[in-house]
């Protein structure tokens, strides 16, 4: 059982190693769960455990007591035992075929309300323009919280996220705030108004104006910024979902 269980163990080891080798050299998929920066981390963890588990496997080959530990089990000595080592290996090729995708709407509604820090740099727009002002959510939500209304008010900004239907009627432009990995996400929400809701999880872009809040103050706590839209277009997944 032993030879075969390390047989089974250095295979997972290998399968693991060459599912990160493949989502971050040979695809994007890594983007989903990391920042960009992340890349050459991924790469390198991946290298190490494919070395390791071909190491693994040549030392135990080479030793002669594990082959007689394998020979005793393939005459029937231990039962089934074997067989269920190799089950480990099973979860982890899902990773191959069943990747899990970027967060969506459904955890952007039941996200806990979060300080999303840092600081926004306003020399981008201090100048003024009557098109609208290619923008993140992070940066209009940040603006929005902080009271920035000079650099709000009346100024048409254009936003992608994806669609997050409202459990009250109506949705938001959604997008997730990440610092490290996809375990840290920070929700970011802006509630639409003047265009009905496409489907859920649908990537838009919309260009419209910020809605300063009822009492002309800042944007409370817990309560999402708003944006009047003036134009909606379906766009695809963006290659980095997270900002």
């Amino acid at each position: 059982m032993a030879a075969l269980s390390r047989t089974s163990q250095n295979l997972t080891v290998a399968v693991v190693g060459a599912a990160l080798l493949w989502i971050s050299l040979f695809s994007q998929a890594f983007l989903n769960y990391v920042r960009p920066g992340f890349r050459p981390f991924l790469i390198a963890a991946g290298g190490c455990l494919v070395v390791l588990a071909v190491v693994g496997a040549i030392r135990h080959w080479r030793d002669p007591a594990a082959h007689g530990d394998g020979h005793a089990q393939a005459c029937g000595h231990g039962g089934h035992g074997p067989r269920a080592a190799w089950l480990i290996f099973l979860p982890v090729l899902t990773i191959f075929f069943i990747a899990p995708p970027a967060l969506g709407s459904y955890t952007a509604t039941r996200d806990g309300e979060r300080e999303v820090l840092g600081r926004v740099d306003e020399s981008k727009y201090q100048k003024r323009s009557p098109y609208p002002m290619p923008m993140d959510v992070w940066e209009f939500y940040t603006l929005a919280r902080d009271g920035r209304h000079d650099m709000l008010s009346g100024q048409p900004v254009e936003l992608t996220g994806i669609v997050v239907p409202r459990e009250e009627g109506g949705w938001y432009l959604g997008r997730f705030k990440i610092f490290c990995c996809a375990a840290d996400a920070a929700a970011l929400r802006v509630r639409i108004h003047g265009k009905p809701s496409p489907p859920a999880d649908t990537w838009v872009t919309v260009a419209g104006t910020w809605v300063p809040p009822a009492n002309g103050k800042r944007v409370s706590q817990g309560v999402d910024p708003e944006l009047s839209v003036t134009r909606l277009e379906r766009v695809p997944k963006p290659l980095e979902p997270y900002e």
